[in-house]
């Protein structure tokens, strides 16, 4: 099986377009940098983990509730951060680093839509919208 259609390349990219993105992806995940990787994946983990620890150990009966997309969106966010840029965040002892508040201002729709209205004001002022 191809690995990238198991990535949806195929969905977005074609021809030209679809041999750069492939050949910059091979090159970023190659065997030997996945496995460099492994290390700062694992310590996000351990990171995690103790978070949870220490949250359980605050309640008698070993529960808790969490906001799982906040929860798992400082995971992802600890991982991107160690892995891309070789900075250590830690957003779950550490809730309003500069990484993941900007981080979640990119990904946040009401800004993109903002950002769509200033530029296509035109766009979003039409009738048919």
């Amino acid at each position: 099986m191809d690995t990238t259609q198991d990535l949806g390349l195929y969905e977005f990219c074609s021809g030209q377009r679809w041999r750069e993105m492939r050949t910059l992806l091979t090159q970023t995940f190659t065997s030997s940098k996945m496995k460099n990787m492994f290390g700062l994946v694992l310590n996000c983990g351990q990171q995690m983990a103790e978070f949870l620890e220490g949250k359980l150990s605050k309640h008698d009966n070993n529960e808790c509730t969490l906001e799982m997309k906040d929860f798992f969106s400082r995971y992802a966010n600890d991982i991107i951060a160690t892995s891309a840029f070789g900075v250590s965040v830690d957003s779950f002892n550490n809730p309003k680093n500069e990484f993941y508040l900007v981080g979640k201002q990119l990904t946040n729709f009401k800004s993109w839509r903002l950002l769509v209205n200033v530029m296509f004001s035109s766009l979003a002022q039409a009738s048919f919208l």
